[in-house]
């Protein structure tokens, strides 16, 4: 087992993060000098990193995704009793900022540490130059993800506790300034690498050494993030995207879906997605966007987007087959056990009549927990239960929180996501590179490859306990040829009837981000309510104006203590309404 003791780079604190070849152990603590780290390799500290990536993004789905984004975005919605005055409120926030700002400093400061051992170490050039562009690539992700979630944060000089002299109060420094080095890191990353020589080794437990595979990753990145600073600097993002729409084949290759004539799901492939669950020997923790909150459920705005018939509430007026991975059933009538499909009315102080009675907004039963799935554990049908009484409107699928779930993903960036980025940039017409014909190849082959990822997502979990080895119960029917044609020419999905064409590229991207509601609130914030047909504006109305104006998350508590003059130098007061750089003014 190899070791790295590290300094946090803004106050000193002591902590060890574990890297081990199989990159399945945590982390412990330790009091050991942290400038006289126990030796360890290139290869061991790459694969900590990658695996490092995944408690952050479980921190994510965890606290800001039920406390914040889930209802701002309106990818789903929100019972009273988990309403942000209630018990998530501003705490729930919080919690999200702590969670993700530490893994934040051990990462970089581990980052640091790793360009610097690869800098002094004696390997061949061309290793030297793929290991420097592979950790660019990498940081670039994590720190766009932490200066979108926090604006202005430390980066420059973070994580710089090994330097000379050593810097413990690192300096904020600007969303641009941030945004336009990262995007000068993966431009050098690209120009960087030689093809047929190694990088980590066994420590790639991501892309196993294939620097094409890093490349596409770059290019990736390149493209989401030089569209979303398209606001703020227009120029900048089509210079960006113009190095992405000269190195097409360097994006992950598309599912050809969008020749329906002997369309077969089985023989479908949903392109290549990134993210935890994908790298070789790290299991996914999606469910923890769902699990920790009961009370979140299926809103109108989402169900109006699947379905046709708002009283079709058996199913039969669902013409998007996601439905049935999304959502799952609640009482229509608890005497007679009948079920259905019901959403939750988006908006601030909404509940059903059925779920106000005399015993709460749910009857939990004995031992149910307050955080708890409706169907988890409830005492009524084993591991997998039937509804709780007195739940009248549909909660998110069960399946998606189960916590014996070993291999659900957590995504990063997915194809069906390219797919759609391109289709903006081909009906954009302020970005240079306008092609309709193009938009709508990359629209339609978008919303199949998403379809066909939810239903490889139901369809290939697989379950640690002993009773429920075919892992997702009640797996939906995979969708026919004619389902998928239904789809695409149903007036809310269809391309050619669309007046609105930019509407329905953000609407078909919202419904994907389903399991990832931050990429839904940002989206939010970079195209403005005015240009996404699918929210409901009124349910923002009553929201208290703290919460709906949040823009980004709180710093992490400790960080304002111990680096206080320089967070105050740059935020002030660090109003939770202070637009991001790229923001839609």
């Amino acid at each position: 087992m190899k070791k790295l003791i590290y300094n946090l780079f803004g106050f000193g604190a002591i902590a060890l993060m574990l890297f081990v070849s199989s990159c399945t152990d945590g982390f412990e603590e330790l009091n050991i000098d942290p400038k006289n780290p126990v030796a360890t390799n290139e290869q061991y500290m790459f694969a900590g990193l990658l695996d490092n990536l995944g408690l952050y993004q479980g921190n994510y789905y965890y606290e800001y995704g039920i406390g914040y984004v889930t209802y701002l975005s309106q990818i789903a919605t929100i019972t009273t009793d988990g309403r942000p005055e209630s018990s998530f409120q501003l705490a729930s926030v919080t919690r999200a900022a702590d969670g993700t700002w530490q893994t934040y400093r051990n990462f970089i400061v581990n980052a640091r540490y790793l360009e610097n051992m690869i800098n002094a170490s004696a390997s061949d050039a061309a290793i030297v130059a793929n290991r420097l562009a592979i950790l660019k690539i990498l940081r670039a992700f994590l720190v766009f993800n932490m200066t979108d979630m926090f604006g202005d944060i430390p980066y420059f000089e973070a994580g710089m506790v090994y330097a000379d002299p050593p810097i413990y109060r690192p300096k904020y420094d600007t969303q641009e300034s941030i945004y336009k080095s990262l995007m000068a890191d993966l431009d050098a990353a690209m120009t960087s690498f030689t093809e047929g020589v190694g990088a980590y080794g066994n420590g790639d437990i991501l892309f196993q050494n294939d620097i094409t595979k890093w490349k596409t990753f770059a290019n990736t990145l390149r493209l989401k993030y030089g569209l979303r600073m398209a606001n703020a600097d227009l120029a900048g993002a089509k210079a960006a995207l113009a190095k992405v729409m000269s190195n097409l084949d360097l994006l992950p290759a598309p599912a050809k879906g969008y020749n329906l004539a002997a369309f077969d799901i089985d023989a479908f492939t949903a392109g290549v997605n990134y993210g935890r669950g994908y790298m070789t020997g790290v299991s996914g923790d999606a469910g923890k966007m769902f699990y920790y909150n009961m009370a979140t459920r299926i809103g109108t705005a989402l169900w109006n987007q699947i379905s046709d018939v708002a009283g079709a509430h058996d199913g039969s007026g669902f013409f998007d087959p996601r439905a049935f991975v999304f959502m799952d059933k609640a009482w229509k009538d608890y005497a007679t056990k009948t079920l259905h499909y019901n959403p939750l009315p988006q908006g601030f102080d909404q509940r059903s009549a059925a779920e106000n009675g005399e015993a709460g907004w749910m009857d939990r039963g004995t031992g149910y927990k307050a955080y708890d799935h409706p169907r988890q554990d409830n005492g009524e049908d084993g591991y997998y239960g039937k509804m709780e009484a007195g739940v009248a409107t549909s909660p998110v699928n069960y399946n998606f929180v189960r916590s014996d779930i070993t291999n659900a993903p957590e995504v990063w960036i997915s194809s069906a996501e390219v797919q759609s980025l391109l289709a903006e940039v081909y009906t954009r017409s302020d970005l240079g590179f306008q092609d309709l014909a193009k938009a709508e190849l990359c629209y339609t082959t978008g919303v199949i490859t998403s379809v066909k990822f939810w239903y490889d997502y139901a369809y290939n979990q697989t379950s640690s306990h002993a009773q429920l080895t075919t892992g997702w119960v009640d797996k939906p029917a995979k969708p026919t040829t004619a389902q998928m044609n239904a789809l695409l020419n149903n007036p809310k999905v269809n391309w050619s009837s669309a007046a609105d064409k930019l509407g329905l590229i953000y609407t078909q991207r919202w419904v994907d981000y389903f399991q990832r509601p931050h990429e839904a609130f940002y989206l939010r914030l970079e195209k403005g309510d005015a240009a996404l047909p699918y929210l409901i504006p009124d349910a923002f109305n009553s929201l208290p104006a703290y919460y709906k104006n949040c823009t980004h998350l709180p710093m992490f508590t400790t960080e304002v203590t111990d680096n206080y003059d320089n967070w105050k130098a740059a935020k002030g007061d660090d109003p939770l309404d202070t637009p991001l750089w790229w923001q839609k003014k």
